[in-house]
């Protein structure tokens, strides 16, 4: 997996297009986007209506589980395709 990364929601939207990128990774970078930007659009109605906001660590080990929860509910599943998904996961975070 790379590590190169961009603010530029072009760039980010080209790169989550792209057909050239190994499967795994694609699944990876897209299921991240969208479980990043439901987290922080939880945040977002959270503190619109008065709970106490989280931390940034605590907004980022949500998006962990969110993402190793779905790792895992695939492998239940069977599908062996993504079999290396938390590994790769795991290997990118550190």
């Amino acid at each position: 997996m790379t590590r190169n990364y961009s603010t530029n929601w072009s760039a980010i939207v080209s790169f989550i297009s792209a057909k050239d990128q190994p499967q795994l990774t694609l699944f990876l970078v897209r299921y991240v986007l969208q479980a990043t930007i439901h987290a922080i659009w939880r945040e977002r109605n959270s503190r619109r209506h008065g709970e106490q906001p989280l931390s940034s660590n605590q907004l980022t080990a949500t998006i962990d589980k969110i993402v190793r929860n779905r790792i895992s509910s695939i492998r239940q599943l069977g599908d062996i395709k993504y079999e290396a998904a938390l590994h790769t996961w795991f290997e990118a975070r550190s």
